[in-house]
């Protein structure tokens, strides 16, 4: 094994040692090291740098721990440490560290008690025997977990080393309507995701309540292409009785089906099934009226007394049974609405979870015919009202990408750029304006095009006090207010949009708070034609 060491001239006859020992401390080797020696004279010079975690959306931080990790800028006299620390209750360093040895004498007493014993986990956790959780808990990492991101030491017996202890087993759940709930829980289906554990939407989505038919009996058979097979419920002219054998396990699955999809074809319920086509239709379903129909339709009379400008509030989906208009009476005897979305006075959206008449209080959308330039100025209400436009609402809105053969102007929604992502690109070099570093856009952008969106961490107020005193520190702001509640900041996580200076002279972008599919998002538009119509030009 070699070793070197770096000195200064003038020091090259002293020699340098290491003292190697091995993990228990009974023997050690000493290790003589190469010495290199630097010229008194060389004094590189090394810009200052930060990191940044490239990020193609937000993600939610909240808050920044009570917990101070470290003092920013400690060798610097001109940063105002003591009163930085007034925004933290503690420091870190006063608290226990972890200790590794008990961690292998927690982890060794789990295994025999997991394995020789055959005691759960759960169970063990339980009891508070241990001085530390074996599972891992939202914001705390359990002894197995940790144990899994470490080195075991050579244990001092006759075992091997003990096996790690990967807490992964699957929870059990007897019916469809638990597994899906569990499923629904860390799935986010807010458009802009689509993604299971979104780290922008954190919150738990509960189960859907049930959902009301919107086609009677007669309607779903002319719906159907055609007989699926001789067992089809369209063959069947006289209700059959059931020939196959159905559990009570099939009739609770059965049930949920029809509590989450009342209208799905029974052609369809028979692959889910696995039963005949013919029993998946009588006696389940029974006559419908038009009474059990649930009708959408729209109130403009509601819906009027709503704010202005939602891109100032946004209070997340509601999630309650019965009409988002009605009134409830509190604990302390007020009577309020229920419904969060009517409370706050902001539309219902697509992901909430509300049951009866929720289309009184959604926004009915825009009615802008198809044409070059569709959705492009103030006379579309979704501009008006700071939203892009929805594509299951706005009629005509044409929102998805076009073919690749076509041209976007003519072809597409001009109010929905930030959902389809159409951005420009943006390279990063040497600002000209003597800021560092900038963001140059590389291909023309006409007024109104999106260049990116601006992206970091969703963080709430009292972050945004705290780490103000780092930010004036540095001469450096990456903090954009997104609503009322939360703003995003790119200092530590971002894209290329965080590299845009600051100008006022030489203006060429703006910034606006968009409401996307029921989220907040801050897109930086192209400003001046005269600044933005050529490529390779700074950004301000």
């Amino acid at each position: 094994m070699d070793a070197a060491t770096l000195v200064f001239s003038g020091h090259e006859n002293q020699d340098c040692y290491f003292d190697v020992s091995d993990y228990n401390g009974t023997n050690a080797d000493l290790l003589r090291a190469e010495v290199l020696t630097i010229p008194e004279e060389f004094n590189p010079f090394v810009h200052s740098y930060e990191s940044n975690t490239p990020a193609s959306h937000n993600i939610f931080h909240g808050d920044d721990p009570d917990d101070m990790p470290f003092v920013p800028f400690a060798d610097d006299p001109f940063f105002n440490a003591i009163e930085h620390q007034r925004h933290y209750k503690n420091l870190t360093w006063q608290e226990g560290l972890l200790d590794p040895d008990l961690n292998i004498i927690v982890v060794e007493c789990a295994r025999r008690l997991l394995h020789d014993s055959g005691i759960s986990a759960e169970d063990v956790d339980k009891t508070n025997i241990l001085p530390d959780l074996l599972i891992s808990k939202p914001g705390k990492r359990g002894a197995l977990e940790k144990a899994s991101l470490r080195d075991y030491p050579v244990w001092p017996s006759d075992k091997a080393t003990p096996q790690l202890l990967v807490h992964s087993t699957v929870p059990h759940f007897g019916d469809l309507s638990a597994r899906v709930s569990s499923s629904v829980q860390h799935f986010c289906p807010n458009l802009n995701c689509i993604d299971p554990y979104c780290p922008t939407h954190i919150e738990l989505y509960a189960m859907p309540p049930p959902q009301v038919p919107l086609l009677l009996n007669d309607e779903m058979a002319t719906r159907a292409s055609g007989a699926c097979g001789k067992d089809c419920f369209l063959s069947q002219h006289e209700e059959s009785s059931m020939g196959s054998a159905w559990s009570q396990e099939d009739l609770t699955d059965f049930a949920s089906l029809l509590e989450l999809m009342p209208d799905t074809s029974p052609c369809d319920l028979a692959v889910i099934c696995r039963k005949p086509c013919c029993e998946e239709r009588p006696p389940f379903f029974a006559a419908q009226t038009t009474a059990d129909i649930r009708f959408f339709r729209f109130s403009d009379s509601v819906a009027s007394q709503f704010i202005s400008n939602v891109s100032c509030r946004r209070c997340g989906p509601c999630q309650h049974v019965g009409s988002c208009t009605e009134y409830i009476r509190s604990r302390d005897g007020s009577i309020r609405q229920h419904c969060v979305c009517a409370l706050n006075k902001t539309y219902c959206e697509r992901n909430c979870r509300c049951y009866a008449q929720c289309c009184e209080l959604r926004w009915p959308g825009c009615t802008c015919a198809r044409r070059a330039g569709a959705c492009t100025s103030k006379h579309c209400p979704c501009i008006k009202e700071g939203r892009e436009c929805d594509p299951e609402l706005c009629i005509r809105s044409v929102c998805s990408p076009p073919p690749l053969n076509t041209d976007v102007d003519r072809n597409i929604c001009q109010n929905a750029q930030l959902q389809q992502g159409r951005r420009k690109r943006i390279s990063v070099k040497g600002s000209r304006s003597g800021f560092g570093l900038g963001a140059f856009i590389d291909e023309p952008a006409k007024y109104g095009d999106l260049i990116g969106e601006y992206v970091g961490e969703i963080i709430y107020e009292p972050t945004v006090e705290s780490r103000e005193d780092v930010a004036h520190h540095r001469r450096r702001n990456y903090v954009f207010e997104l609503n009322d509640t939360f703003s995003v900041d790119s200092s530590n996580v971002g894209n290329e949009t965080r590299f845009i200076n600051h100008s006022r002279r030489s203006v060429n972008c703006r910034a606006e708070v968009r409401l996307v599919n029921g989220e907040h998002k801050i897109g930086i538009y192209a400003g001046e034609l005269r600044h933005c119509s050529i490529s390779c030009h700074e950004l301000t």
